[in-house]
């Protein structure tokens, strides 16, 4: 018998009063302190978290990009500025659209642009008759240019992934992982419940069974001395002695075989 090794690794766990142990208290027992119900109950919920991990594909996703740009003038080109500098900054934010397999997209931009143009002094060269003189087109001073923009995308698949199919799939999948995860922890659990019950119907049996065998070997005995007393007495032959010896024997001989049973 190997219930009675998992009685003692149990008992000391339990804090309550000793009680008569019933088939219902040792299945209770077992569901709060053996290791496989824990162990499954982790593996359900392993399944379950990475399974919550494939929600954050349709998260939103931000991004930001600033930037900052200088640059000195361009000597081959005379109508470039002196020096000019750039300050700029775009975000965006971008979704898959689970329900449709679409990919929506929003952005905005903004540019700051400072620039200085160089000075530039009339020419002294004559020019042909109209002629236009290229400093005049050089305005000098302080040159300052802003730029905004705003943009929405959206993008719809037509074929494999129509209705977010493909999208959804590692989620739907992993639904399935959860079920036949579940699934095998009730086969284990009930594998367990049902070689422990078992092991504890066969416990009970070859206590009462002990029970038993101590009381015939009481009666085989007591049965033995007034067998004895009455051969003294000369009223039984010496065959009724050996019968009743041999009745003593074979009742503690099956004690000693139920107690063995019962190691």
């Amino acid at each position: 018998m190997q219930l009675l090794p998992i009685l003692l690794v149990l008992a000391p766990l339990s804090s309550s009063a000793p009680e008569p142990l019933s088939l219902d208290a040792l299945f209770s027992l077992l569901a709060d302190k053996h290791p496989l119900f824990t162990k499954e109950t982790l593996k359900s919920d392993g399944e379950r978290a990475a399974q919550r991990s494939h929600l954050g594909t349709q998260d939103w996703n931000l991004q930001a990009r600033p930037t900052i740009a200088y640059s000195e003038p361009d000597a081959s080109n005379p109508f470039a500025g002196d020096k000019a500098g750039t300050v700029g900054f775009e975000a965006s934010a971008e979704r898959v659209l689970w329900s449709t397999g679409g990919r929506f997209r929003a952005n905005i931009s903004s540019n700051y642009t400072h620039q200085r143009f160089a000075e530039t002094q009339e020419s002294e060269t004559q020019l042909p008759p109209g002629a236009i003189d290229p400093s005049t087109l050089l305005p000098p001073g302080l040159e300052n240019f802003v730029q905004l923009g705003v943009g929405v995308s959206y993008s719809h698949p037509l074929m494999q992934n129509l209705g977010g199919t493909l999208d959804r799939l590692p989620f739907e999948l992993s639904g399935f992982n959860i079920a036949r995860v579940e699934l095998e922890a009730a086969e284990n659990k009930e594998a367990l419940l049902l070689d422990i019950g078992l092991r504890y119907l066969d416990w009970v049996f070859l206590n009462e069974q002990q029970k038993l065998m101590k009381a015939r070997l009481k009666l085989a005995q007591r049965s033995l001395r007034q067998v004895l007393k009455r051969h003294k007495a000369n009223l039984v032959d010496k065959v009724d002695v050996l019968r009743a010896d041999d009745s003593v024997q074979i009742a503690k001989q099956s004690l000693v075989w139920t107690k063995a049973r019962l190691k």
